[in-house]
């Protein structure tokens, strides 16, 4: 019965196809990162894990099974993917539901379960995790550690240490804070990414006070970034950080154009570069190579660029226009995909 059960797993949960085409591709540079490319797919509402090749073209995949596809509307509220190199398999984050460890051979186990996960996650050695609880509410913990049994072990909440989110705004995207402000205690702080540093501390991100904050193990803030206006996905790179910086103007008509760019900081937080300006209105994803290149998800491309801002890869999703997101809000009308205007949420480079 064991062995049945691993040969229906085998067979509706895996697909090898070479022909369907997800991106396409626009820029390949011959230096470029030659590896293939994956995705929880929130594209074509299949809702799976696939992998792609520098083509475009999916050439493996995985299906939720039904225990985790309950709510299928939920990949569309903070999807995220980690390739683990060592035995080249991923681990997913279902949001609203939990993070899932899948092999290659189709086989899963869910690690841990949470109403809240979603956007990012880290798997300590001793098998407890580390995750954000993006849409919370103020006053409930924005990051948590359950241990491998999921119990809890560790939480933190944002607005046990910032009062006041206001001191944090006054960017000149008052359209945004305003939505913010609006909203009241719901979705207080917006939790979106995470990071262990080298001294086990810990980068937390928080869009809607457009900031991110070393922590402590403790808990205490040891030092915070401010002034990056909806900040998204900040790693450490090289003597400082890189991050995805959302700022936005204002028009005569009350539309806006989004002003997302790559910004590079030094270690104090003070910005050094700004890559892809004006180009793209979202960025969700950055993955940091070996070369000190980064790939770039956004929400309808995926980008490999240096930190000079030479493009070295560019693919798009398919039947998109390659230059659409520049369009600020029409990027919104005239997105293509299951999760509409929210479409590709982060991609990582597999083998």
């Amino acid at each position: 019965m064991r062995f049945l059960h691993f040969i229906i797993i085998y067979f509706f949960s895996i697909n090898y196809c070479f022909s369907e085409q997800l991106f396409t591709p626009y820029i390949k540079d011959t230096s470029m990162d030659q590896r293939s490319i994956a995705l929880v797919d929130t594209i074509t509402g299949k809702n799976r894990l696939v992998e792609i090749n520098t083509d475009g073209k999916v050439i493996w995949s995985w299906n939720f099974p039904p225990e985790i596809n309950k709510s299928p509307r939920n990949i569309c509220k903070g999807a995220d993917i980690k390739y683990i190199a060592k035995d080249d398999s991923f681990i997913i984050i279902m949001p609203h539901f939990g993070a899932i460890s899948v092999k290659r051979d189709g086989s899963f186990n869910i690690l841990i379960k949470d109403d809240e996960i979603d956007h990012d996650l880290h798997v300590f050695e001793n098998e407890s995790i580390l995750f954000a609880r993006g849409f919370v509410n103020k006053g409930e913990d924005n990051f948590a550690i359950h241990d491998k049994q999921n119990k809890k072990v560790w939480g933190w909440d944002i607005s046990d240490h910032v009062k006041d989110r206001k001191p944090y705004w006054g960017s000149s995207c008052k359209r945004r804070e305003s939505s913010w402000s609006k909203k009241g205690d719901k979705d207080w702080g917006h939790a979106n990414s995470l990071e262990v540093l080298s001294n086990g501390n810990y980068l937390f991100s928080f869009r809607n006070l457009s900031a991110f904050f070393e922590v402590n193990p403790s808990g205490k803030i040891i030092k915070e970034y401010k002034g990056n206006v909806g900040v998204h996905v900040p790693k450490v790179y090289k003597d400082g950080f890189v991050l995805a910086d959302r700022n936005c103007k204002g028009s005569k008509n009350s539309n806006f154009k989004e002003m997302n760019s790559i910004k590079i900081l030094d270690s104090t937080g003070k910005v050094k570069k700004e890559l892809l300006k004006g180009e793209h209105m979202f960025t969700r994803g950055i993955q940091v190579l070996s070369n000190d290149r980064l790939f770039i998800t956004t929400l309808s491309s995926l980008i490999e660029i240096d930190n000079n801002g030479k493009i070295y890869y560019k693919s798009v999703l398919k039947n998109v226009d390659e230059n659409l997101e520049k369009d600020g809000l029409k990027t919104r009308k005239e997105m293509k995909g299951f999760c509409k205007w929210k479409t590709v949420y982060k991609a990582v480079k597999t083998k």
